[in-house]
């Protein structure tokens, strides 16, 4: 490793370590936020989304993938005063961890996870896997007014995410 590249991680360690000081300072943490590496969101995000919420204060969130930034976003409303999230998640074991979470944190009042299977969907010509049914059954009616997209992985195929805008337009 070169002494740039050492300089450049360190300086990205600390603005991760800033972003968590912060955040940890502005949630109201009933236990502590699970590990914020691998799949999770980052800590600089999870402060982003925070604010977001914060700042427009939205009636309803919309959020595809579901785990801390769940929590995050559940609690930013809590804070706010008003607002509720309805998470997607595909995987059951997943939705059933995050529900949990949920409950643990006291945050049933503000975040709503569904589970919605993943399913062969057809946009722009091309075949995708994407979120059921549940998705629309969930939203009918409903206008969001942030949407956060974090699933499904992108690793399930190239542009993964990309059916997002067009199922979630109508809301």
């Amino acid at each position: 490793m070169t002494a740039q590249t050492i300089s450049g991680e360190l300086a990205q360690t600390y603005r991760q370590i800033e972003a968590l000081v912060m955040l940890a300072k502005c949630l109201p943490l009933r236990h502590p936020l699970p590990p914020m590496r691998g799949s999770a969101i980052s800590p600089d995000l999870a402060l982003l989304l925070y604010e977001l919420v914060h700042d427009h204060r939205p009636a309803l969130v919309v959020e595809c993938g579901s785990g801390v930034s769940s929590l995050v976003i559940g609690y930013a409303l809590k804070v706010v005063g008003g607002g509720h999230l309805i998470s997607f998640e595909h995987d059951p074991r997943a939705a059933e961890r995050a529900l949990a979470l949920v409950g643990r944190h006291g945050l049933e009042r503000q975040v709503q996870i569904v589970h919605a299977a993943l399913q062969e969907t057809h946009t722009a010509g091309e075949s995708w896997k994407w979120y059921g049914a549940e998705v629309e059954e969930t939203l009918v009616g409903k206008r969001a007014r942030l949407v956060f997209i974090d699933g499904p992985p992108g690793s399930l195929q190239p542009l993964a995410r990309y059916p997002a805008l067009r199922r979630l337009a109508p809301f």
